[in-house]
């Protein structure tokens, strides 16, 4: 993931905030929520859209809690 972001057209923010949101979402099922949290925020820099998808149902109320504290 980190790869893909690197490779994306800056001018491409959704497409840079969706990865991000995976990279966030990726770090938040391994345990880094510090991580997981700064990766969001920079997501929600670029579209306040993207980490919003990245939550899965059944995935728990902390990462949402993480998520909406950013909005």
């Amino acid at each position: 993931m980190d790869m893909a972001y690197q490779a994306t057209v800056p001018t491409e923010t959704d497409d840079r905030a969706w990865i991000l949101s995976q990279m966030g979402h990726l770090r938040f099922v391994a345990g880094r929520t510090d991580d997981a949290e700064n990766i969001l925020h920079q997501a929600l820099q670029l579209s306040r859209v993207y980490p919003l998808r990245a939550e899965q149902p059944g995935q728990g109320a902390h990462y949402a809690r993480n998520v909406m504290r950013m909005l």
